[in-house]
């Protein structure tokens, strides 16, 4: 239903930019809770990720100053090297996500997604007891 559709959509946006991860991190799992397939969740999630990315990425370098400590090449919260590497080798590599998502199983694509789902929560967790996030 749209009420559904709009909350989970306003969740999965909140918080993806408030933990700094792509839309897909969260998308995909409520996008399969809606019923698509994981291929259609990935290239919907994908889809979603970049409009999250983009909005976020426009207010955080002009609505934030940045810190103090920020590195040198940073304006507001975006540090400009990794903008300008991340961009065109991910622009580059996702010819190649689309192809996989084509060719790889359904089940083997959700235990890859499961795995990559783990792997961040052990690291964030790992961050965050050290005091780092």
């Amino acid at each position: 239903s749209l009420p559904w559709h709009v909350l989970a959509a306003t969740i999965q946006g909140f918080l993806s930019v408030l933990a700094g991860v792509g839309g897909g991190t969260l998308g995909v799992p409520i996008l399969l809770a809606m019923g698509l397939s994981i291929h259609q969740a990935i290239g919907t999630s994908a889809c979603l990720g970049l409009i999250i990315a983009l909005f976020t990425s426009v207010i955080m370098l002009l609505a934030s100053h940045a810190p103090a400590l920020a590195p040198p090449g940073s304006i507001g919260l975006v540090y400009l090297p990794a903008l300008f590497v991340v961009t065109p080798v991910s622009s580059l590599m996702a010819p190649v996500g689309v192809l996989l998502n084509k060719c790889l199983p359904g089940a083997l694509l959700i235990r890859l997604f499961t795995v990559f789902l783990i792997l961040i929560a052990i690291r964030m967790g790992y961050l965050a007891l050290q005091g780092l996030i």
